[in-house]
């Protein structure tokens, strides 16, 4: 998904009367990228984490070693600018794009598979399941669906506005996408027809499935997120209320709670059917004598139930 922007929307509640909102400490900390990051995602196993640094390089980090597997450029003599990334369900691929070009890279050798290039500026990219298919949010108001082993375009999505977010489900029958036309739509990738349209008072900045595709979750600029069911297109709960940025979302694997990450500095874990907040984490700043902002650009509950984050300033944490 594309990060290079924040989503700004209303919350419900006010966090400090729910929860204490002293500085949390991480349990456990990692410095994953000297000089920072642009993006990041941490693989649905929890073992490594793949993040764009702001020294324009991707690196792929052993969350378990504590060490860097590999570092991958797109180009050996150009200085490259990337845009998105995505890891595939099965943690076996990479898919990382720069402005007009996309990467297939084996995970577990740290090889590139395949280079394709486009006509039109990537916004966002979400890779399948199995890491065979892709599809691509452009600039152009399309969202392309792809076969990565032929480069074959199987489906064009069309919406009015430039496209800033996009999902694939885990069986590959739905897509998601989120427009600056204000629509978020599921689309059925078989008859290539929108399923459910979700209109938004702004432009629509994030979407994205949990992971056995029985909702969505979707959020635009000022104003609310919401979740949605799959089956019905029926809202299943929303906050609102208290303007704050979301930068990072992902459900549990049980899609019983999902995680937010906050500006500022701040992680939630809130329950799904009913967006109820069940914990909450507040990081200290960086640099508490001079101006400065910290991003969490993904977050995750791992298999003992302890959330991980990887923040702007290039940090992999573990809070209790």
């Amino acid at each position: 998904m594309n990060k290079s922007f924040f989503l700004t929307i209303t919350l419900c509640g006010f966090t400090c009367l729910l929860t204490a909102c002293n500085e949390s400490t991480p349990m456990k900390q990692q410095k994953i990228a000297n000089k920072g990051i642009v993006d990041a995602q941490i693989s649905s196993d929890h073992r490594f984490t793949v993040f764009a640094s702001t020294n324009h390089n991707i690196g792929v980090w052993d969350n378990d070693k504590g060490n860097l597997r590999y570092e991958w450029s797109h180009a050996q003599k150009q200085v490259p600018n990337i845009v998105a990334l995505s890891i595939s369900g099965n943690n076996r691929y990479v898919l990382t794009a720069e402005k007009r070009n996309i990467v297939l890279w084996d995970a577990q050798t740290g090889k590139a598979l395949r280079y394709l290039a486009v006509k039109s500026d990537i916004q966002a990219i979400a890779l399948s399941h199995k890491g065979s298919r892709a599809l691509l949010g452009l600039q152009n108001a399309k969202a392309i669906y792809l076969d990565l082993d032929s480069g074959q375009k199987l489906k064009s999505l069309q919406h009015l506005e430039t496209i800033n977010s996009v999902a694939l489900s885990r069986d590959g029958r739905y897509a998601l996408t989120g427009s600056d036309d204000k629509l978020a739509v599921l689309w059925d990738l078989k008859t290539n027809k929108p399923l459910h349209q979700w209109k938004h008072a702004k432009r629509v900045r994030y979407v994205t499935f949990s992971p056995q595709s029985n909702y969505t979750l979707t959020a635009a600029s000022q104003d609310s997120i919401n979740i949605w069911h799959v089956n019905t297109g029926q809202l299943a709960s929303q906050l609102k209320g208290k303007s704050l940025t979301i930068t990072a979302a992902q459900f549990s694997q049980d899609e019983s709670q999902f995680s937010l990450g906050l500006v500022p500095n701040q992680i939630e874990l809130r329950q799904t059917n009913n967006a109820q907040l069940l914990r909450h984490w507040k990081a200290a700043k960086p640099n508490t004598w001079k101006p400065s902002s910290n991003f969490f650009y993904a977050v995750s509950l791992d298999k003992d139930n302890n959330m991980m984050s990887v923040d702007s300033q290039g940090f992999l944490s573990w809070w209790k």
